[in-house]
């Protein structure tokens, strides 16, 4: 089965997209087939240990943080170590004028993830994520993705082409 970004983004419900033109919101990302839990639950709701896409959202904020891939979703996106992550706590815990508990930034984290296999796109399971990782931006357009994202923006000429998989260092640093 060949699937388009978009269609693997929306589950195939592209007229639900263009039904809200675009925006998109946490409960048309849930009607998209994403799935997700907060930072602490996931004891509770166990994330897949397999490849896929992940976005970054804070319970007291309507957009979307950051967007992100891996090759492990639940080692990846989860680890509270992970200096993607930690940037984000931080931003949020040394706010000024915040309305939120400060001390407890992490708990108010929540992970929405979405699979992506290799045979999805007919091609390597890296180039598929990439592509699912760049279209996912493109539609969500994360709050910190520039602050803290290393994926080559082609107007500034700044960033990293990402060919390679960097997560080896992440995870050894678990």
């Amino acid at each position: 089965m060949s699937l388009s970004p978009i269609k693997w983004f929306t589950n195939g419900k592209l007229k639900l997209l263009a039904k809200n033109k675009g925006k998109i919101d946490r409960e048309l990302l849930q009607l998209f087939g994403w799935k997700g839990c907060y930072l602490w639950g996931v004891e509770y709701d166990i994330p897949p240990r397999t490849a896929g896409i992940y976005v970054y959202s804070h319970e007291w904020e309507k957009e979307f943080l950051y967007v992100g891939q891996t090759t492990n979703i639940r080692n990846r996106a989860f680890n509270k170590s992970h200096h993607k992550l930690s940037w984000i706590i931080k931003k949020f815990e040394d706010f000024p004028f915040a309305y939120y508990d400060q001390s407890n930034v992490d708990r108010d984290i929540y992970v929405y993830y979405k699979e992506v296999k290799e045979q999805y796109f007919n091609n390597s399971l890296k180039r598929s994520l990439i592509w699912c990782e760049a279209l996912t931006i493109g539609l969500l357009k994360p709050e910190f993705q520039d602050d803290i994202s290393d994926i080559y923006d082609f107007s500034t000429r700044t960033g990293v082409l990402r060919f390679e998989d960097n997560e080896d260092e992440d995870e050894q640093n678990e």
